[in-house]
This record gives C-alpha cells, sequence and structure tokens, in this order.
C-alpha cells in the first residue's frame, strides 16, 4: 500500500473496509468513518440486493447487519473523523473535502 501511496502527488483517497485497519493507520493522515444507522443501512442492502440480483442472501446481510457497530466502535476508537452518512452524497464529500483542506 504504501508504495502505490508514494506514486501519487498530492491528495490521495483509498475507500474500503479492512480488517487489519490498525496495520495501515501510519500511512495515512486522516480516516474517516461513513456513519449510518441501522435503518439506512437495511434500505441500502435491501436496494443493493435487488440491483444485483440474487444478492447477498439473509446469512450475507446479517453478518454486515451485525458488524456495523463493533466496526464503528473500532474506527472511532481508531480516531476516525465521523460523516454523516445518511447526507446526501453531494455533503458527504463536501465535508470530508473540508477536512482534508484544513490538514
Amino acid at each position: 500500500m504504501e508504495q502505490r501511496l508514494a506514486e501519487y502527488d498530492g491528495t490521495v483517497f483509498v475507500c474500503g473496509i479492512a480488517l487489519n485497519i490498525d496495520q495501515f493507520l501510519g500511512i495515512f493522515e486522516r480516516i474517516f468513518l461513513i456513519q449510518i444507522d441501522a435503518a439506512t443501512q437495511e434500505a441500502r442492502l435491501m436496494a443493493d440486493d435487488a440491483a444485483n440480483p440474487p444478492g447477498r442472501g439473509v446469512a450475507g446481510r446479517q453478518e454486515i447487519r451485525d458488524g456495523r457497530t463493533v466496526f464503528e466502535s473500532e474506527m472511532l476508537r481508531l480516531g476516525a473523523v465521523a460523516i454523516d452518512g445518511r447526507s446526501p452524497t453531494a455533503v458527504v464529500v463536501d465535508e470530508i473535502l473540508a477536512v482534508v483542506a484544513a490538514i
């Protein structure tokens, strides 16, 4: 990861969920947590499954549901900047860019 990031000059955004996030913290200036509530998560899971048949299935959706609060707690403990993921995408992006601009 460090080698790939070194290839870029300027701000780089890396998106995703890493089970070994603690191994990567030292190479990023900021980490963000795009937080959602259970209702928003459920709506997005169902919409994604409907758009991508056959979808995740009951067990896959439940694993995601069960992991959200644990993941969010861990990210906040690691110092992530929380962003309200229920907001429109443009608002989420603007909030992230505002934090980055202040660095």
